[in-house]
């Protein structure tokens, strides 16, 4: 069974530290909010920027955004408290989700990089139908991993968020 502790943290940092961690985690989180909305928000109303390259890159900003909007506030929460304060099953969704984001968005660099060498190395576009199919399958990836998502969450009897101080008993 999965507990939460109590003070001081099982992190190993100090009261001091952790406000710290939080403070920076929601910097970047407040950062990466604003900056991936202005890319898709820019993308959107700017017809000539609606080609299959950007396309992706909107994508993965996509993939960024969720990432900054779930997982950076929880993890600040729980830092300002020094431990995790969402319960058990929280902690392996947040794993699982944030394990997925990140699948997702290493997959969109992935579709990226080739269609740029397409472009590069064969003079050819990449129609938009095909970006579009690489972002379906590159966002299909979560139920392609799942297992692998459910594994990583339990990796070594440790959740997580497991240097929040959550230990076996």
């Amino acid at each position: 069974m999965v507990s939460a502790g109590r003070f001081p943290s099982d992190s190993g940092l100090t009261y001091t530290q952790n406000i710290l961690v939080g403070v920076y985690v929601l910097v970047i989180a407040l950062g990466g909010i604003l900056e991936n909305s202005i890319v898709v928000i820019v993308y959107r109303k700017t017809r000539r920027l609606q080609n299959s390259t950007n396309l992706l890159l909107v994508s993965t900003s996509v993939c960024n955004l969720l990432e900054a909007t779930i997982s950076f506030p929880l993890l600040a929460v729980s830092s300002f408290a020094e431990r995790w304060i969402f319960g058990e099953i929280a902690c392996q969704l947040y794993g699982f989700v944030i394990f997925s984001l990140g699948l997702a968005g290493i997959f969109h660099l992935v579709l990226v990089a080739l269609d740029r060498y397409v472009v590069i190395c064969s003079k050819k576009t990449v129609s938009k139908s095909l970006a579009v199919k690489g972002y379906l399958l590159s966002s299909s990836e979560k139920h392609i991993c799942f297992p692998l998502g459910i594994i990583s969450s339990q990796e070594n009897g440790m959740a997580p968020c497991g240097f929040i101080s959550l230990k076996h008993d």
